[in-house]
Order: C-alpha cells, then sequence, then structure tokens
C-alpha cells in the first residue's frame, strides 16, 4: 500500500510538472506543428501506456491542418473562432465520414488556441441527417485563478473523451 501510494505521488508531480511545462511551452508557440508536440509531451505523460493504444492521424480540410487522437480531432489557432467558421461546412462532413466509417463511436471537434478548448460534437438536427456541430463544454487554462492541478484535472476530463480504435 505505501508502495502504491509514494508510486501515485510521484506521478501526479510529474504530470504537474508536464502541466506546468506546456503552459509555458505554448505562450511562444504559432504553428499548429509546434503546438501539437507540445500537447502530444501533455498528453503522453497524463495518459501513460494507455497512449500507445491511441491511434494518431494527421487531417487536411480545406487548407487547414488537424490532427486526430482517437476519436478527438484537433484544430490549432491564434484566433479559435475566426478559423471554426471558415472550414464549419467541411469538418462536419469529415466528421460525418469518421463517424460513418467507426460506427458507434461519437467524434468531436476540439478548436484550441492552446490554452482555450472549446469541445464539439456533430448533432442530428431533428434527425433529419442534416447535421450541425454544437458545443458541448470549453475550458481556458490562461485564467488567471486556475491552478496546475485545475488545469490537469481539465485537460484529463478533455482526454476522457477519447475511445480507442
Amino acid at each position: 500500500m505505501c508502495l502504491e501510494y509514494e508510486f501515485i505521488t510521484k506521478r501526479m508531480s510529474k504530470e504537474k510538472t508536464s502541466i506546468s511545462d506546456y503552459l509555458n511551452q505554448i505562450k511562444t508557440i504559432n504553428s499548429h506543428d509546434d503546438w501539437w508536440s507540445s500537447f502530444i509531451f501533455l498528453v503522453k505523460s497524463i495518459l501513460g501506456k494507455q497512449f500507445d493504444l491511441l491511434s494518431i492521424n494527421e487531417l487536411d480540410i480545406s487548407g487547414q491542418k488537424y490532427k486526430r487522437l482517437g476519436n478527438l480531432i484537433f484544430n490549432y489557432s491564434r484566433n479559435i473562432h475566426w478559423s471554426h467558421k471558415i472550414i464549419r461546412k467541411s469538418l462536419i462532413s469529415q466528421l460525418i465520414a469518421v463517424n460513418d466509417h467507426i460506427p458507434n463511436t461519437k467524434s468531436f471537434y476540439i478548436a484550441t488556441d492552446g490554452f482555450k478548448f472549446h469541445v464539439y460534437e456533430l448533432v442530428d438536427i431533428n434527425k433529419t441527417n442534416k447535421f450541425t456541430m454544437q458545443i458541448i463544454y470549453g475550458l481556458n487554462l490562461s485564467n488567471p485563478m486556475i491552478t496546475d492541478k485545475t488545469a490537469l484535472r481539465d485537460i484529463t476530463h478533455l482526454l476522457s473523451h477519447i475511445e480507442y480504435w
């Protein structure tokens, strides 16, 4: 029991260090690829060995880069609201294709500037096969009131939507 407690305490300390490193690194990041490498390092520290089970792909939709981590599709942009409006229709088509390809799996789109994460899901409007994206929640790691522990909890919650396939 004591060894298990020590292991958990060390892991939590390592994860807090990773979230601090991540928050410091993304202050100077300007590209999707730079953000992705910092984010993936954080995800690995949180998921541990489960990370190796994930499918990671790169998508290009209407000239925008996306990374797919399991059933989560990420897009980094310094202005997440602007980029989301521009590619929305193409993105909805891509999410429909992913959902059709892997039945019984819900895909989520995450728009981020590295600090803020807006999580969307695809919603069938009145079961008519006309789809829209609905925001289901968001988190803001740049909030001055957020602690490393809260930031880690929020990112872990975001990752809890991953389905391994």
